[in-house]
């Protein structure tokens, strides 16, 4: 069974791609499925104890995200997620592998 930081490093690029092509609503749908998987992440609770300031980090930039899409500036949502959150998420699952 695939972790949380697995799934959203297969989902993420998903959004990634919309948002460079102009697909905004594949683009938040795409977000919207990976919430779940978002908030197990956060909730398991080995990867709290050990990993609280990259989760830390993680949560800053998806905030940023979010703010970004409400300014409808997609470029900067594909931008935070391809090169930071895909990379903190490579962190996550080589620590846990």
């Amino acid at each position: 069974m695939e972790t949380p930081a697995e799934t959203l490093s297969k989902r993420l690029p998903e959004i990634v791609r919309a948002s460079r092509l102009g697909d905004y609503g594949d683009a938040s749908s795409a977000l919207n499925k990976c919430i779940p998987y978002l908030e197990d992440l956060q909730m398991e609770p080995a990867l709290r104890a050990k990993k609280k300031p990259l989760l830390d980090k993680i949560n800053y930039s998806l905030e940023t995200v979010v703010l970004m899409m409400g300014r409808k500036d997609w470029v900067a949502v594909a931008d935070i997620i391809e090169f930071e959150v895909l990379p903190m998420l490579g962190e996550i699952g080589r620590s846990t592998a």
